[in-house]
Order: C-alpha cells, then structure tokens, then sequence
C-alpha cells in the first residue's frame, strides 16, 4: 500500500478568528485581574491596620529625626567641652626701656585650655642676624604662668598706674606721672602655677660661609631685606598638666634675660596639646567619632524620651487614629468595630444543650444555636402530635427538635412554671377531639 502525504492544515480565517477571540478572553481575564490586584491593593492600603501603621511610622521617623539632630548638637558641644585646642600659639610683645631685661605678658584668658591636659610649651624668638645679635652669647628666657586675668589698669606693660591712659594734655612733667612697671610686684598680686627658665643662643654661621651666601643672594637680599634673620625656638615645657579642679593660667609673663641690647623682632608662645586616649581619637578621627557620638546620643536621647513619655505619645497616638477612623467603615470591611458589635450581639445560649423537662412536659428542650435554628424553622402546623395523658418515664421516646418547636422556646422561662404552662397549652390546643362513636 502506497503511504499518502497528508498536507499540513491550512490557516484559514475561521482559525483566525476563533484565536483572536480567544485572545480578547484572554485580556479581558487579565484586565479583571489587574482590576481585582488593583482593588484588593486598595483596600490594604486604605485599611485602619495600614492607617495605624503609617501614622505610627510617620511619627516615629519626624520623632527620631529630631532626636538625631538634638544629638548632633549635643556632640558639638561635647566636642568643644572636652577636646582642647591641640596647637595655641600667643604673640607676645616685648617690653623695652623697663628695667634690665625686655619683657611681654600675654592674655590666656578666653582660650581652650584644659585640665587633666599635658602640654608642651615653646618660646619663638625672630631675631636679625645682625653682629650685635651675634655676640650675644646665650643668654636665659623666663616663663610664668599665673592664675590671674589682666586687669584694666594692668595692661601688657604691667603698669601699676594709668600709664595707657589718653592725656588731653601735655606737661613737662607728664613723664613723672607714669609708673615704671615693676616684674615683682606684678607677679605678687598673681598666684604664679607654673615658672621655668630655659638657656637661649642665636645660630652660629662661620664668618666664610656667610659671606659667600650673601653674595650669592645678594639680588634676594635686596628685594626682601628681612630674609637675613633666624629663629630661635626654645622648649620652655614638656607635658605640663594643670590636675582636675585646678585653676588654670590666665596670663603668662616671658622675660628675655639678654639685656636691652637684644634685637627681636616678634615672639611668640606655643602651648601644644599632648592628646591621649578619647581626645586624641576624637581630633584624629573625626568623621568616625562624629557617627559614633552621635549614634550614642541619639540612643540615650530615644531611650530616656520614650521612657518618659510613652503614655502621652500613646494618647496622641490614639487621638489621631480615632480622628481618622470616624468617618465611616473600611474599604476593605475589616475594622474591628463590627468585631465588637458581633460580640454584644451574642448572648450566652449559644451553646447547644438540652435542658431537663418536668413530669408535665413529655418533651425534652434541646436548644441548637441559631444557625441551625433558622435552618430548621418550621410552621406549627406541620409539628406532629404529642400524647399528653403519656407517663413521665416515657418522655424522652417522643422527643421533639427544639428548633422544628418554633420561636415560642426561648432560654427565659425554660425549666419554669411560665414554660410548663404555655407548652401545657399549646398542645392542648393541637389534640383532635375523639368522637365516642367511631
């Protein structure tokens, strides 16, 4: 037998359109679902669960965002409290035509000092590098640190008088009125904290050298006259603490023991915070100590204000929820209102049980919850007959549904004469009379 070649089925338009309509089914079933995900998702969000939750969120970030920038700023201030300044440099200007030595006093007053702090203290010195300065020598520099503020009437000169006061007029004898500051009776009305005295020397240059470098520079030399000087840096202290409780320098008094001849021309005070332990983290790392501080201080700050007031944000809470809820039931029907109206509604005889009859009553009373009651509600024409004149023994043969017995068995007045009575009479009232001569 010879095998016949079947062609493949041609698309015809009928095939056609049978898929285009499936395909219309197709989306129409799809877009009734996206509008039941769409419904569905709307009656989640507009739900009083979903309503409690984004009140209650919305609080607690407006809560924590405040809180995390009473923190920031309890940081910076904690920051300056207890971190020093780790380089102070003071100018000091020196006195001369005083006594036998220059001297300067410096205010302290006002800067970040710290107790429980090591500091090392350095004198600069920017002298010219002239001969007179050369032969020198070395020569001694003194440093006080006294406790007491610079007064009005003792300013930088330490003079005793008003010797920085305007004159509106001249005299020959002017001069006589001023008082010649005294070293010693200025460092006695203070309580000096700390005094050192420390040697001194301008660098030496050989005579050779020097002269090739100033020919050599002689165009640099002519453009900046002051590049010709040299710095003497004199370590007056190392880590000097100042214990806890105790009192501060609030001025500071440097005496240059190299006579009037000395030339300079500035000085300066360095005061250099040895940082250790928490403060040396704190000004090294200063981003990280800046997250950590600041996260520990948000969390004391949450902890204690929730502790404290945890009932008022609770009855906000509430009020605000409430607030919102009045205006009608859920989308979604899931508010517990009806929770609670379900719950009143129900009574305590909604536990199926039978209730014990008396000799009267031949029926015994079942009661079944209402469900089943409204199930099997039935007229009282369609009740069977019951024998009265029956003993009591044989009461529980004729049994009857309490829910096929009508509405007249409630769970008031079961068990009680009110009940007997009235099923006494119902049924006497459904007896067929009995004619004597059937």
């Amino acid at each position: 037998m010879e095998r016949r070649q079947t062609d493949p089925p041609q698309t015809t338009g009928g095939f056609n359109a049978h898929t285009m309509a499936q395909l219309q089914d197709d989306f129409t079933e799809f877009k009734e679902s996206i509008q039941t995900v769409q419904g569905e998702l709307y009656r989640i969000l507009t739900s009083k669960r979903v309503r409690r939750a984004a009140i209650g969120t919305a609080l607690l970030l407006g809560f924590s965002a405040w809180s995390y920038l009473l923190s920031i700023g309890a940081y910076f201030v904690f920051y300056r409290v207890h971190l020093p300044d780790q380089v102070l440099a003071v100018p000091v200007h020196l006195q001369y035509g005083y006594g036998p030595n220059p001297f300067g006093v410096a205010a302290l007053a006002g800067k970040n000092l710290k107790n429980s702090q090591p500091y090392d203290i350095s004198l600069s010195l920017t002298l010219p590098r002239s001969p007179a300065n050369l032969e020198r020598g070395n020569f001694m520099v003194a440093l006080h640190l006294l406790d007491g503020a610079l007064a009005p009437g003792k300013p930088a000169l330490a003079y005793d008088g008003g010797g920085d006061r305007l004159r509106t007029s001249y005299s020959p004898d002017a001069s006589a009125a001023l008082v010649q500051p005294d070293l010693r009776s200025y460092i006695a009305d203070k309580r000096v904290l700390y005094s050192t005295t420390r040697p001194a020397l301008v660098p030496y240059t050989n005579p050779l050298v020097a002269l090739v470098s100033r020919w050599l520079l002689m165009p640099y030399y002519l453009l900046f006259p002051h590049a010709e000087m040299s710095t003497v840096a004199v370590t007056m202290a190392e880590r000097v603490v100042f214990g806890r409780g105790a009192a501060l320098p609030r001025s500071l008094l440097v005496e240059v023991q190299a006579g009037q001849g000395l030339q300079v021309y500035e000085a300066s005070v360095t005061l250099t915070a040895q940082l250790e332990g928490l403060r040396w983290f704190m000004h090294h790392y200063r981003v990280l100590s800046f997250a950590v501080f600041s996260g520990i201080f948000w969390a004391i700050i949450m902890v204690v204000t929730l502790a404290v007031f945890t009932v008022p944000l609770y009855m906000i809470f509430n009020k605000v929820v409430g607030a919102g809820g009045d205006g009608g039931s859920d989308v979604g029907g899931d508010d517990d209102d009806g929770v609670v109206g379900k719950t009143e509604e129900r009574n305590m005889s909604d536990t199926e049980r039978t209730f014990p009859s008396s000799s009267k009553q031949p029926v015994a009373l079942k009661y079944e919850t209402p469900v089943k009651k409204e199930e099997r509600r039935r007229p009282l024409s369609v009740l069977p007959a019951v024998n009265v004149g029956a003993e009591a023994d044989d009461e529980d043969d004729g049994e009857v549904d309490y829910n096929r017995a009508g509405a007249e068995f409630r769970d008031s007045g079961i068990g009680t004469s009110y009940s007997d009575s009235r099923s006494q009479s119902k049924d006497g009232a459904r007896k067929r009379p009995v004619r004597r001569g059937d």
